[in-house]
């Protein structure tokens, strides 16, 4: 069982929306399939941890517990540091991808949302580099 209560405040993150309004933006602009597998692997993952999960009714199927390695924090680390630094998303590419994400959540400034979690989490795959650790991603 995963719990934040055990955890410093600065071992986990959330970030909200952003992930799927940042993997959109990314289909819209031409970072390169490098990057563009970096940034999913920072929201994504690379490997389930825990298979069992799936046998327990009502969990979480679509979005499943995953690691990624200590090797590839620190390639996804200096991806994102890299996106921050070039300015991704565009603010006409960040209004494109709000605007084309299928659920009621519309931030209202969506290049300020954008911007400030893509940021959260270049600080945060950049710290766990340092620390040489793993990251768990899940969605809730």
């Amino acid at each position: 069982m995963c719990s934040f209560e055990t955890l410093a405040d600065d071992d986990y993150l959330d970030v909200d929306w952003a992930p799927s309004l940042l993997l959109a933006a990314a289909d819209a602009t031409p970072i390169g399939a490098a990057d563009r597998e970096q940034l999913r692997r920072a929201f994504e993952g690379d490997a389930e941890v825990n298979l069992a999960y799936r046998e327990v009714p009502d969990s979480i199927w679509e979005h499943p517990v995953c690691a990624v390695d200590e090797e590839a924090v620190r390639l996804v680390a200096e991806t994102l540091r890299r996106l921050v630094g070039s300015g991704f998303p565009s603010m006409e590419v960040a209004t494109a991808a709000v605007a084309s994400y299928a659920a009621t959540f519309r931030p209202s400034d969506p290049h300020s949302y954008l911007r400030r979690h893509l940021e959260a989490v270049a600080a945060f795959y950049t710290e766990a580099a340092r620390r040489e650790a793993c990251v768990m991603v899940w969605w809730d």
